[in-house]
């Protein structure tokens, strides 16, 4: 039956790899140093399927994956790129392994500050600005978490010349002042609510 029915092979390209058990690294105390995004990568597949199968491959017949619950330490790990197929056999997957970073998992609370720019128009007084939270909780690879000293929100006054309430994202910002990438971090709160009395000056 092999002879009128060969085994041929075939390569499939830029299949995604899938990035699994996070929750497990988790588990362990760790976490990916970086968003679960930036690992995303392709591969490229050689199968050996029989010639009747060939018109029946697709980019969907192979899976590809790494297994993040196989890390058990912190620092860069080089994982195998693990692989199934639904017809034939996987002879190769080029690269064959995808290197992550992994960090101990870490908790804090930091305070949320407000910096404003410009001042009201003349005639107009403000009382003390408030905001909602006034910290927020971060969680995420410890080596971001460490760094980060506030959260801040930047507030022009200038064009403000009413009771003022509204909601505002905030950037992480180190001692130096310098915006921490967040993507990796997971937090209590996205914005916070900023609120002031606005009123004209009584001559």
């Amino acid at each position: 039956m092999s002879g009128s029915n060969p085994e041929r092979a075939i390569t499939l390209s830029d299949i995604p790899i899938r990035i699994d058990n996070l929750d497990a690294l988790r588990d362990k105390g760790m976490t990916l140093l970086h968003a679960v995004e930036a690992y995303a990568r392709t591969a490229q597949v050689r199968l050996e399927v029989r010639r009747n199968d060939l018109d029946r491959v697709t980019d969907s017949t192979v899976a590809l994956w790494i297994d993040l619950g196989t890390i058990n330490a912190a620092g860069e790990q080089r994982l195998e790129i693990r692989s199934m197929t639904s017809l034939g056999s996987v002879v190769t997957v080029t690269p064959s392994y995808l290197t992550v970073e992994a960090d101990q998992y870490a908790e804090d609370v930091i305070p949320v500050q407000v910096a404003t720019e410009n001042a009201l128009s003349d005639g107009y007084w403000r009382d003390t600005l408030s905001l909602t939270p006034s910290v927020i909780e971060v969680r995420g690879p410890r080596k971001l978490i460490d760094r980060i000293a506030r959260a801040q929100v930047t507030l022009d006054l200038a064009p403000i010349t009413s009771d003022y309430n509204a909601s505002h994202p905030f950037a992480l910002l180190d001692e130096g002042g310098n915006e921490i990438d967040a993507s990796a971090i997971s937090m209590s709160s996205g914005s916070v609510i900023l609120s002031m009395q606005v009123r004209p000056t009584r001559e």
